[in-house]
């Protein structure tokens, strides 16, 4: 049997998908990080601007999520706060700093440390909140943002920069973007705003026109691989070649998909198909109960359903392009014959449909067994 049969008491307490999560340290949060890989270039423009004295007022760190754009942001703040507040004051003037020839700040001086902790008086971190009550989490909401400007116009408690790091800073709502614009307008001196997005483009003009673009793209095979290896030291090369095609190479979207057990929805999903067109409804249903079932948690039907999505999209922008093979790990087992079943005008509309479905099943009535179900009833009618 592909699934085993549930039982309707029966709550799985690790939940669908945690063995595929080796045991391992992580990576730590981009506070708390020594280093990047993958942003060479952007960390060598910042420094060449740091040492010319013309580091903007404000920088828009653009690129997908969980790519390191915060990790990097951190890493700049350290920099910058360690310059002036750990030398004391001086009775002559303050002499003419050295050129850094690296973004790296100590890790034992007192302005990292209090970046570490959370501490620092010369540093504000806006982030998204946690409504517990709906178990989401929520856009950077104007109240949060009425604070910037004045936390910006205040003199440096230590002597050096003044710091703010707007996080996910694209949810910000048009008032709480109207917010920033005065202090973007007339930036205080040693005064630095970055702004965190992976989609810049939801940001208005405005504040675009007002702010440096720095382009992040997502690090490369080796720099993923060694991340993730960093991360998870028993994760597998077959399975570094999937995460990378289906994370597009960010490690944290990667890191997300093994805790939503989405090697494991791999697997499944490609034995439901393995006798394509001709689908076992028995067991559709069977893998309906158990992840949509009583006593489930969200993980498991949320990484099975992104699985899929992500599959039934590769197949799409492959047969856009007239590719004949698809990238691993799809390039095995039953999703080549899909590839060549439906044409570029049914695939699209699968796609289409599979997104209302399951956002009808997230966020409507529908029964979230149905949502395995149903999926697959998309799939089989195609353009119908």
């Amino acid at each position: 049997m592909l699934f085993d049969e549930p039982e309707d008491d029966l709550v799985d307490d690790e939940g669908p998908g945690n063995d595929d999560l080796p045991e391992g340290d992580g990576l730590p949060q981009p506070r708390f990080a020594t280093s990047t890989r993958g942003h060479d270039a952007i960390e060598k423009q910042l420094l060449d601007l740091i040492n010319a004295g013309k580091l903007p007022h404000a920088m828009i760190f653009a690129g997908p999520q969980g790519i390191g754009k915060a990790t990097l942001a951190f890493r700049l703040t350290k920099h910058l706060l360690a310059q002036k507040a750990d030398s004391g004051p001086s009775l002559f003037g303050d002499p003419e700093p050295a050129a850094a020839s690296g973004l790296d700040a100590d890790p034992q001086a007192q302005s990292t440390r209090l970046v570490l902790s959370g501490g620092h008086p010369d540093l504000l971190v806006v982030e998204r909140k946690v409504d517990e009550a709906k178990n989401r989490v929520k856009d950077v909401d104007v109240e949060q943002v009425r604070a910037v400007p004045g936390f910006l116009h205040m003199t440096p408690f230590m002597g050096g920069w003044r710091i703010v790091i707007i996080d996910d800073a694209d949810t910000m709502t048009r008032s709480s973007q109207n917010a920033i614009l005065k202090i973007l307008e007339e930036p205080p001196q040693n005064s630095l705003l970055i702004l965190i997005a992976h989609r810049p483009g939801l940001m208005i003009p405005t504040i675009r026109s007002r702010c440096r673009m720095i382009e992040f793209s997502a690090p490369g095979r080796e720099d993923f691989d060694t991340l993730m290896k960093q991360a998870l030291p028993h994760v597998t090369g077959a399975d570094l070649a999937a995460l990378y095609n289906i994370s597009g190479g960010s490690v944290g979207h990667a890191m997300r998909l093994i805790q939503d057990g989405a090697l494991k929805s791999l697997h499944q999903l490609s034995a439901l198909l393995a006798g394509w067109p001709d689908l076992s409804w028995k067991d559709i249903h069977l893998a309906g109960e158990v992840l949509g079932g009583k006593g489930q948690d969200d993980t498991g039907l949320q990484g099975f359903q992104d699985i899929l999505l992500w599959a039934c999209e590769t197949i799409t922008k492959a047969k856009a392009r007239g590719e004949t093979i698809l990238p691993a790990p799809l390039n095995d087992g039953p999703f080549p014959r899909l590839l060549g079943h439906y044409g570029l005008e049914d695939w699209s509309k699968i796609c289409d449909n599979l997104k209302t479905h399951f956002a009808t099943v997230k966020y409507g009535s529908l029964d979230r067994r149905q949502a395995v179900f149903g999926a697959f009833s998309i799939l089989k009618a195609g353009n119908l």
